[in-house]
């Protein structure tokens, strides 16, 4: 949950915490908590294998990414609908890829791992990024297998590199370029008590300026 490593639950620093917080409790050891995680993945997991079982068809999505240590990752995700036709989605995989993001060896990553959670022949469509190497390995996936899995870009995605050339556009790109001047505004208070003392001697609304700024990929204004 906190994204601590097991080994804290060694530290000295945790045991005067817990000596404090309650003497009794009794600490778990590493290996004993490695243990009780090891036995609620498998748990989880069958419970996942038997969801999937039971569906006819599953919807995949994959997703290449890096982590702030700069450590790519690609993760997989099944969705499908059980048969009171709720939605269900289960995340197969994220794991490390050190290999080069080539669309062999993105396809070699989606095979295993739709052979290793017994899906291979239910995956009817991997919805993927625009980028060109995913796209290419899902029609190379397609083509050794023989299912005709087609590739469908993801909307939000396409939308955002849609938005990405608007702002590229030079009328809209000057208004951008003009925003990001208030970045002066916004780190000195001096500044900003003057712009409002200038806005009332003028009889003009005291209004705040906006900064563009880019939030999870996406830019406003």
């Amino acid at each position: 949950m906190n994204q601590l490593p097991l080994s804290f639950c060694l530290s000295s620093g945790f045991h005067q915490f817990m000596a404090v917080v309650e003497p009794n409790y009794k600490i778990i050891r590493e290996e004993a908590l490695k243990k009780r995680l090891h036995f609620f993945k498998s748990t989880v997991e069958e419970k996942i294998r038997n969801d999937l079982k039971a569906v006819q068809s599953v919807v995949c999505t994959s997703d290449c990414w890096s982590s702030l240590a700069q450590h790519s990752y690609i993760t997989i995700t099944a969705h499908a609908l059980n048969n009171d036709w709720s939605p269900m989605s289960f995340t197969l995989t994220t794991q490390e890829m050190e290999e080069r993001h080539t669309a062999l060896n993105i396809a070699d990553k989606l095979e295993n791992v739709f052979f290793n959670w017994e899906i291979k022949d239910k995956v009817t469509t991997v919805i993927t990024d625009n980028a060109k190497n995913v796209v290419n390995a899902v029609q190379l996936l397609s083509n050794t297998t023989n299912n005709n899995i087609p590739d469908v870009t993801c909307a939000a995605h396409s939308l955002q590199l849609s938005i990405n050339k608007a702002l590229k556009e030079d009328t809209i790109s000057e208004i951008i370029n003009q925003s990001r001047l208030v970045g002066h505004f916004k780190h000195s208070n001096l500044a900003k008590q003057s712009l409002l003392n200038i806005q009332k001697q003028l009889g003009m609304p005291e209004q705040p300026l906006l900064q563009s700024c880019k939030h999870g990929g996406i830019q406003s204004t």
